[in-house]
């Protein structure tokens, strides 16, 4: 809990960064979302996102590959569609 007590502030501020982003977001790169989800999931295992089910998270971590999103889709996909196909499943996920 060294990590908790050292770094609290930082800790919770981006973890409600990144989630109001992905809430809101509606082009959303997969760098960004791994980034941003990752920040989320961290959050809710300490104990700062209590209302955001872990589970949920961790599904999406699969489920915004672009292999995914096409199968969810049933269709080829081009860049940006799977930018906007990725920040849609990441808001009706969150929000």
């Amino acid at each position: 809990h060294i990590l908790i007590s050292r770094n609290r502030e930082t800790l919770e501020d981006q973890a409600h960064r990144s989630l109001s982003v992905l809430q809101g977001a509606r082009l959303l790169g997969l760098g960004e979302a791994m980034k941003r989800l990752s920040r989320v999931r961290l959050g809710i295992v300490l104990g700062r996102l209590p209302g955001i089910p872990l589970d949920d998270v961790d599904g999406l971590f699969l489920g915004i590959q672009p292999g995914h999103l096409q199968q969810r889709t049933e269709e080829r996909l081009s860049r940006k569609q799977l930018r906007i196909a990725r920040a849609e499943l990441v808001r009706e996920s969150l929000n």
